[in-house]
């Protein structure tokens, strides 16, 4: 089997033909898709939602390391099972795009196998260097800016604020993701793909790239991140807790096919020419 990597070029990916056939996308797969929204929707918000009610406010000057390692454990606990679910159901929505329905596409419960290691590895990785100049660009550049508007003009309400931090938040955001978002459809389809990669294909169109990745889940973080938009439901958490894994993965849906057609029409070849018989185990 040939597991070359492809060289990506820039020169068809329009943006607004590949968001409406990632739109599309859910509808066209709904048969091999509803199992896997309701299945991974309803586990996370069930998670999320049993979070919730066994988290307690640690108060580090009054609690002790038993407190400690328990607020740990629930954290980490949460993160692996969500990343866990979140891997297995994007990697099937990037075979769908890619390879189309395999006899492997609809086999439940899953297997977790090299390919979701691979997976939730790069995930973990690409999270963390996105946290880490999140962080880093919003506390030194966001900060100075947010003083001297303050300075200069009297702002000091702190909506003011958001609305600075949010743009700043997505500039790195939105960079690393186009710059490293094209290992995920190539880890899907098997062709072992690095960082390194990953980063010199995308020059030239990083920013687009960064525009597909990022647009819908930051839609769905101001839906998420704000009870109001689901019409007062974050007033029953269990209920509020379901639906948001149900959005979450509805979205994810759209947003995986983003990147499995930019990859594909980057690429300019069929995605079997690279890896040859379709596998029919994970």
């Amino acid at each position: 089997m040939n597991t070359t990597l492809p060289t990506l070029s820039g020169n068809r990916l329009h943006l607004w033909p590949i968001i409406q056939e990632a739109i599309e996308f859910p509808w066209q797969a709904r048969h091999m898709l509803w199992k896997w929204v309701l299945v991974c929707g309803v586990l996370v918000g069930l998670i999320d939602f049993i979070s919730e009610n066994l988290n307690v406010t640690y108060n580090a000057e009054t609690d002790g390391f038993l407190e400690l390692s328990y607020h740990l454990a629930l954290i980490v606990l949460q993160v692996a099972l969500t990343f866990s679910l979140y891997t297995v159901f994007c990697l099937r929505c990037h075979r769908l795009v890619l390879l189309g329905s395999t006899p492997e596409a609809d086999v439940f419960p899953p297997q977790f196998g090299e390919r979701e290691r691979d997976f939730i590895r790069f995930l973990f990785v690409i999270l963390l260097l996105i946290i880490f100049s999140g962080i880093i660009f919003v506390f030194i550049s966001g900060i100075l800016i947010v003083f001297g508007l303050s300075s200069l003009l009297g702002i000091s309400d702190t909506r003011h604020e958001e609305w600075i931090h949010l743009p700043l938040l997505m500039i790195p955001v939105a960079y690393l993701t186009g710059r490293f978002c094209m290992v995920f459809p190539a880890t899907a389809v098997d062709l072992q793909p690095s960082l390194n990669w990953a980063w010199e294909q995308s020059k030239g169109f990083t920013w687009r790239l960064g525009i597909l990745a990022g647009i819908l889940p930051l839609l769905f973080s101001i839906i998420h991140n704000d009870g109001r938009l689901l019409f007062g439901l974050d007033q029953y958490q269990f209920v509020y807790s379901l639906i948001s894994g149900l959005l979450w993965f509805v979205c994810a849906t759209i947003e995986v096919a983003v990147l499995s057609i930019a990859f594909r029409e980057l690429s300019g070849s069929d995605i079997s020419d690279w890896t040859g018989v379709r596998q029919s185990t994970p």
